[in-house]
């Protein structure tokens, strides 16, 4: 079993029992899923990309940076948001 906890946007720390929801057996998202939620997680907690693209031996990082600074200016709260909606899209 696994848990997905989806916190409210202006929510810090508080998982009310109506965002927790049990999935059973197993689910492996796709890697852009994957690079979809990193990105809108490292905009909502970090802001606009700033730091420079990873070296061509590191290209798991370059997909992430290249995720990350796709979202461009976004600000946090618009990141947080968009996680939320993503979320419930893939889970409920």
């Amino acid at each position: 079993m696994f848990y997905h906890l989806v916190c409210c946007v202006g929510q810090k720390n508080s998982f009310p029992n109506s965002f927790v929801k049990e999935v059973k057996g197993s689910y492996r998202p796709s890697y852009a899923v994957m690079l979809r939620f990193y990105s809108l997680y490292k905009q909502a907690m970090c802001g606009p990309c700033k730091v420079p693209r990873p070296g061509f031996w590191d290209p798991v990082g370059r997909y992430k940076w290249d995720a990350w600074k796709k979202l461009g200016e976004m600000n946090r709260e618009c990141a947080m948001a968009a996680y939320v909606d993503e979320m419930k899209r893939k889970f409920y």
